[in-house]
């Protein structure tokens, strides 16, 4: 599956992805954040009374339920964020966070989920071939916007930036396999809701065509499917 956060600038969805490990954080999870590591995050979450679990209110982050967690909301005003940055790199406890949009214009990025049982060599062409696919679509697109470069060279470099991270595949704790996932991101090029959802159409329709082509050609020939 292949999707962004088209719905993001209502808050429904997320913008950018900082899984680092496994969070746990507040009174209701059955496994605390700070029982390993450090706990320093923890501590200053609990500080700034920044944990809640009420979807209408203010949320700047949702932690994921994972190891035992429940999901969880976070709320750190724009003030306190290199703060809550600082104090979160420095802390050894893992964390699954996922930050929310709450602006209508984000950078954009997408999430892609592979299928249980494929191949690290299947997944890595798999995202290859998408990489390259996205940097046509963004290159017809205008970049996707770009907005804030300074000059159309550094507009153009910062549209063909891409950052792709992930985790393998596997049985998780809860003992079910889950198939390998990957994040895209493409920190220079800032869109709103419709101009994601439009560039997503476009690469997947890009990726449908190749796929129909790699088909025509027979055997051996082509990107295949995916």
């Amino acid at each position: 599956t292949l999707d962004t956060a088209c719905t993001a600038s209502r808050g429904t969805s997320t913008s950018t992805s900082t899984s680092t490990g496994t969070t746990a954080v507040g009174k209701r999870v059955t496994k605390p954040l700070g029982s390993s590591g450090n706990g320093a995050l923890s501590r200053w979450l609990s500080a700034h009374h920044s944990v809640h679990y009420v979807k209408t209110k203010k949320k700047s982050h949702l932690g994921m339920a994972c190891e035992g967690s429940s999901h969880h909301f976070l709320w750190v005003p724009p003030k306190l964020m290199l703060d809550f940055f600082e104090v979160m790199v420095h802390d050894t406890t893992p964390h699954w966070l996922c930050e929310v949009a709450t602006e209508p214009a984000f950078r954009l990025f997408f999430d892609v989920d592979m299928p249980v049982g494929n191949s690290p060599s299947i997944n890595g062409s798999l995202i290859e071939r998408i990489v390259q696919a996205l940097l046509v679509v963004l290159a017809q697109h205008g970049g996707g916007g770009g907005h804030g470069a300074e000059g159309e060279d550094e507009v153009h470099d910062q549209a063909h930036r891409i950052i792709v991270v992930g985790c393998a595949g596997g049985d998780a704790s809860d003992g079910v396999a889950h198939g390998a996932g990957y994040h895209i991101h493409c920190p220079g090029v800032v869109v709103n809701e419709h101009e994601a959802c439009s560039i997503r159409s476009a690469l997947v329709g890009s990726m449908v065509a190749a796929s129909g082509e790699g088909e025509g050609e027979g055997e051996g020939g082509g990107s295949g499917s995916g």
